[in-house]
């Protein structure tokens, strides 16, 4: 492609976003999870206990599409749920110490490859690269651009949704 060619950042983000979505399954699953039970995880990680419909919009996941990663998640000691105590109906969802130490491992693993396929490039090229990916994260979430999933659908994870 020419220099005085322009692509579009979201036709270089999507093949990049996938290559890595690849690359990070793999490490995932030798830790016993899903790209989204991780999503799940690091969702209970940075933002605490949660209702399944505040954890719904905090992944981008639709509620009802939820209840199979939270059961087997469940299952594995990863998260409790338990009665929220001002909603009889809803469930409190909070991630245990061992879930704690999957994203832990997890995010180990993500850095490793992360770091090996970053390596052509200098501290300083990678320290800005990462620089400018979290300035365009945050304007595009302070100008109200669409940085998740409009409510009712469901999007792929990325390995953005997992940190």
């Amino acid at each position: 492609m020419p220099q005085t060619e322009r692509r579009e950042l979201a036709a270089q983000f999507v093949p990049i976003t996938r290559l890595l979505m690849q690359a990070e399954e793999p490490l995932l699953e030798a830790n016993g999870i899903t790209m989204w039970e991780y999503v799940v995880l690091n969702a209970l990680t940075a933002g605490g206990a949660a209702t399944q419909l505040e954890l719904s919009g905090r992944t981008g996941r639709d509620k009802t599409r939820l209840i199979e990663h939270l059961d087997r998640l469940e299952s594995a000691g990863l998260l409790t749920r338990r009665p929220d105590p001002a909603d009889r109906r809803a469930r409190i969802i909070e991630i245990t110490d061992a879930g704690r130490g999957v994203v832990r491992r997890c995010a180990s693993a993500i850095r490793t490859m992360e770091d090996a396929l970053l390596q052509q490039f200098s501290a300083a090229e990678r320290d800005g690269f990462r620089r400018v990916l979290a300035v365009l994260a945050e304007r595009a979430q302070t100008r109200g651009w669409p940085t998740g999933t409009p409510p009712g659908r469901d999007a792929e994870p990325g390995p953005a949704d997992a940190r």
